[in-house]
């Protein structure tokens, strides 16, 4: 399982403007170097500052899909339901970011 750089991630500009933007982790220290050449650089910057977040997000929603299921596939109520499409996307999208097969 690979690790990544705890979060909160945010955008850092130099102060020089031919060098590139960085995400830069809590102790500021380079998580990447964002290509100011590409349209897509802001966007690609928020979405990357945002990784940490979302993951945690993701892992928590993960958890309430899961309980959600137990508790309607249970006995008492009577439901057969095996896993849903967005528990199977959750759950691969998760193992990709930490780097799992």
């Amino acid at each position: 399982m690979s690790k990544h750089a705890p979060g909160p991630w945010r955008t850092w500009k130099h102060m020089d403007p031919n060098q590139p933007r960085m995400i830069v982790d809590q102790n500021s220290d380079p998580i990447c170097e964002i290509a100011e050449h590409n349209t897509n650089a802001n966007g690609n910057a928020d979405l990357l500052q945002a990784a940490p977040e979302l993951l945690a997000a993701l892992e928590e929603s993960l958890k309430e899909m899961e309980a959600f299921r137990r508790y309607w596939t249970s006995p008492n109520m009577g439901l057969k339901r095996g896993v849903c499409r967005a528990e199977e996307l959750a759950s691969t999208a998760i193992a990709k970011a930490k780097g799992q097969p």
